[in-house]
């Protein structure tokens, strides 16, 4: 009985370690991807015509979705309910900037990030905010 049991902890944590360096492995692939994306938007970046509006607002995505990615490998290498609040913050302001008229997805996203910041402030209990 008690080898069934050490066998059973000695897979469990073999199936962490496997899990953490998958993990970790992920990460690093999200991170190449952004770094690729990231060179590839500054060259066209600096390429673009600035007369146009379109060309700011899809700026503005790029940089949003840039930020996403790094939130996510962040969220990968060292998963919290800190990065996973900040991550969603992330995404629900991506979705409030590129909002093209509807009101109700607006009171819906302001909503959201309201929701977030409370549940960060509430349930997060952070050493740099107590001594602010």
């Amino acid at each position: 009985m008690k080898d069934t049991k050490k066998s059973l902890t000695n897979l469990k944590n073999l199936g962490s370690l496997v899990l953490h360096w998958f993990e970790i492995t992920l990460g690093i692939i999200v991170l190449l991807a952004v770094t690729a994306v990231t060179i590839t938007q500054i060259i066209e970046f600096l390429q673009a015509d600035w007369s146009q509006v379109s060309v700011f607002m899809d700026t503005l995505k790029i940089v949003l979705q840039i930020a996403i990615g790094i939130e996510v490998a962040r969220l990968l290498f060292s998963y919290s309910l800190n990065t996973i609040i900040e991550l969603a913050v992330f995404v629900v302001a991506r979705k409030l900037l590129l909002i093209e008229g509807d009101f109700t997805a607006l009171l819906i996203g302001v909503i959201s990030l309201v929701i977030l910041f409370a549940a960060r402030h509430f349930f997060i209990e952070d050493d740099k905010k107590c001594q602010e």
